[in-house]
Order: structure tokens, then C-alpha cells, then sequence
């Protein structure tokens, strides 16, 4: 395509055709004059035609665009305070908390029920020494204690369980023996009920109802001696019992014991008899 300049065009080049109406060379006439002026203005102008200057913005709209751009680095600041917050708040690290489960709660009718169903041995008393080995009667369960429940396992999977603690008492009319257990529940979403598990038993503890039988206790003399001292306990085995003062209590106290026996030995054909007496005091505790 190729530009026309208007600078290089002549009034003879706009001349009208010749055998035009008069009216019509008339127009033609004034069509070629137009043109001729406005090239001969475009000319005077030179380069500089069609350049237009910038237009300068008015002093009340830079006011408006700076209050507008302080507005905006004014809110970048506060989102930025706001962000800084939460994040160190944690607000972004915190999870959904998964609803829990309704359970109907564990009531102290039911553990106590629950204690009283439990089958428990009574324990082994033959370890405490000169105390009446009747048969214990329990066991009895006191101080009961129900803890808190605990969530184990996700909330899609999650097992319920709590622990019952309690002392069982057994006893005769010579002792007291305390254990400590345990008893686990465990909750069943099915029965929409708490489940008993396996008693958990702990470490017994004897505490005396009555004094040691001093029966038992001088029953055992030979095995007290010897263990005591051995060359007295020799000399002095199945000695006779002469008398007897006991001041026992429920905490222990001493036992007096005039032992008697008499020795017959031969040297040299000759029989002797020697008598032997002895006091020993036993402390009991």
C-alpha cells in the first residue's frame, strides 16, 4: 500500500474535468480549492503536525490518587498485623474437632455393681508367721475411686475406656488384709453400655487384729533357739517349758520363759546328772 502525501498535491492536479455541467465544474472547483488550502497549511506546519503535548494532570486528582495509594499500603499493613497473628496464635494449625460420640455415662451404681461381681481369690496368709490361719472371709471393696474416661484410637476407630480403683479387704479374727486393684471399662458402642474387663490386682498388706498366738510361738522354741544362737540351742533343746509370762498386744511385746533340763552323762564308769535351767525372754514384733 502506498501513503499519499497531501503536501505534494497542486491546484492544476484538482482542475476539473473538462465537459462537466456548469453547476457540477462549479463544485469541483471549490473541492480543489479545499484541497489546495489545507495542503498549503499542513506545509506550514512542518513536522510538528499531529503531535499532541501530554496532558498534565490537575493538582486536585494527584491529592485523590496519593489518598487513595495510602488507603491501600493502609490495609496491606492491617492484613499483614492480621496474618501475623494468626499464625502465631496457631489459628491455621488447629483441627477440626471431630463431634463426639453421646455414651451414656458411668454411674457409681454400675461400678459398684460391677466390683461386686468380681471373683477374687483371697490371699496367701501362710507367709505371716504365729497368726491365725482361719479362713479369711471377703473380699469387701471400699474407697472406690472412678477416673475419667480416655479416648484411644481415631474418632472413625476410637475405643472408650476407664479405670475403677478400690481396696479389697479381706480378713480373720487374727488379721486384715488390704490389696489394692483395678478394674478397666471399656465402652460398647453396640449395648450402649460400659463392659468390665480382668481385675487388676496390686500388692497386699497385712495388718494385725489381734496379738501373735504364743502357742505357735513357743511350739517353734527349738528352731527360735538354734537360729538364735546353735551351741545354745543345742544345749538347750527340748528343754521343759517351767513357766510361761506373756504380755503380747496387737504390736508385738515380750515372752519370758523359764526353760529346765536335765543332762546324764558317764566318764569312766561313773553317772553323773546335770541339771540345766535357763530364762530367755522372746521379743515379739
Amino acid at each position: 500500500m502506498t501513503e499519499l502525501d497531501p503536501r505534494s498535491a497542486s491546484p492544476a492536479d484538482s482542475a476539473p474535468d473538462e465537459g462537466l455541467s456548469p453547476r457540477a465544474a462549479a463544485e469541483a472547483k471549490k473541492a480543489a480549492a479545499a484541497k489546495a488550502a489545507a495542503a498549503a497549511f499542513i506545509q506550514s506546519a512542518g513536522d510538528d503536525y499531529g503531535n499532541v503535548e501530554a496532558a498534565q494532570p490537575r493538582d486536585v486528582k494527584k491529592g485523590q490518587r496519593t489518598a487513595v495509594i495510602a488507603g491501600l499500603i493502609i490495609c496491606v499493613l492491617v492484613a499483614a498485623g492480621v496474618l501475623t497473628y494468626l499464625f502465631a496464635s496457631g489459628f491455621f494449625n488447629k483441627q477440626p474437632v471431630a463431634e463426639e460420640t453421646q455414651r451414656v455415662p458411668l454411674s457409681d451404681a454400675r461400678v459398684i455393681a460391677a466390683f461386686d461381681e468380681v471373683a477374687m481369690d483371697a490371699p496367701d496368709i501362710s507367709q505371716y508367721a504365729y497368726v491365725s490361719q482361719d479362713a479369711l472371709i471377703g473380699p469387701k471393696f471400699s474407697d472406690i475411686v472412678l477416673n475419667e474416661p480416655t479416648n484411644l484410637g481415631t474418632p472413625g476407630n476410637q475405643i472408650v475406656t476407664c479405670e475403677a480403683t478400690a481396696t479389697a479387704t479381706f480378713k480373720n479374727k487374727g488379721v486384715e488384709i488390704n490389696v489394692p486393684v483395678t478394674l478397666p471399662f471399656e465402652y460398647s458402642n453396640a449395648g450402649e453400655t460400659w463392659v468390665p474387663g480382668d481385675l487388676v490386682v496390686g500388692e497386699a498388706t497385712a495388718v494385725p487384729l489381734a496379738s501373735a498366738n504364743a502357742s505357735d510361738i513357743l511350739a517353734n522354741l527349738n528352731d527360735i533357739l538354734t537360729t538364735n544362737d546353735p551351741t545354745y540351742g543345742e544345749a538347750m533343746v527340748d528343754a521343759s517349758i517351767v513357766k510361761t509370762t506373756s504380755d503380747l498386744t496387737i504390736d508385738g511385746g515380750p515372752i519370758t520363759v523359764d526353760l529346765s533340763k536335765t543332762v546324764e552323762s558317764e566318764a569312766d564308769g561313773v553317772k553323773t546328772s546335770e541339771l540345766r535351767t535357763s530364762t530367755v525372754t522372746l521379743n515379739v514384733a
